[in-house]
């Protein structure tokens, strides 16, 4: 198992539960992808953003997507095209795994939620599944 990969979702994870506390309950997303998935009030806005800016390197948006590695462009594939306000960050996107947040802002103006997750352009998929359970202990996710 990929043990930078571990260390930089246990950074973020660690961060994120010690900001919120238990106020913010993360759940396991499998629609689109698999992911840590949590929602926030767009108050909190500035302080998730800060946590993000501090693990991810590169932020890519509706004006800049385009340009992004094909890694990247990847990742925006699994969500479909990107819209004002929505976001990927990321970070080593030139490694067979790398770690990104995609940031979506609702439609009501009030609510924002990210998703966490991994990008893994050469593992096995129990190499992967070993990778997202790690991910779900780390973020407190109970198994399914």
């Amino acid at each position: 198992m990929n043990n930078n990969i571990i260390a930089d979702i246990e950074n973020i994870s660690r961060q994120f539960l010690a900001l919120y506390q238990g106020s913010v309950s993360w759940k396991w997303d499998v629609h689109r992808i698999s992911a840590a998935l949590a929602e926030f009030a767009v108050e909190e806005e500035p302080k998730v953003r800060a946590v993000l800016l501090q693990h991810f390197t590169d932020v890519w948006n509706v004006t800049n997507i385009d340009s992004a590695p094909e890694n990247v462009q990847q990742i925006q594939q699994r969500f479909g095209t990107l819209r004002p306000g929505q976001m990927l960050f990321a970070a080593d996107t030139d490694n067979d795994v790398s770690l990104f947040c995609a940031w979506w802002p609702w439609s009501n103006g009030q609510t924002f939620s990210i998703r966490v997750s991994l990008f893994c352009n050469s593992m096995t998929a129990g190499e992967e599944d070993d990778l997202n359970k790690a991910m779900r202990d780390c973020f407190g996710i109970e198994d399914e």
